[in-house]
């Protein structure tokens, strides 16, 4: 395996847990569900530069997002919320 490869397989959970990290530093200023949704808006802002719309999907899309995002997040950083 390549160096390159390497650093690439490190930089997936270094990012994973920095994001941790900061969002552990950010509930200190505001309330879960709003931090979640910032991190969304910040994403969405970086994104639609890049990203084409996606043409026919955007229910299935939405309800997806509704799912996987919102839930699982909202209850991740609730739990971080209550740790210490």
């Amino acid at each position: 395996m390549q160096l390159r490869h390497i650093l690439i397989a490190l930089l997936v959970p270094l990012t994973w847990g920095f994001g941790f990290a900061l969002a552990k530093a950010g509930l200190n200023h505001f309330p879960p569900l709003l931090l979640m949704g910032m991190r969304f808006v910040i994403a969405a802002m970086v994104l639609i530069w890049f990203v084409p719309m996606p043409r026919g999907y955007f229910w299935q899309l939405t309800l997806i997002a509704l799912v996987s995002a919102t839930l699982q997040y909202g209850l991740t950083f609730s739990g971080l919320a209550r740790i210490d």
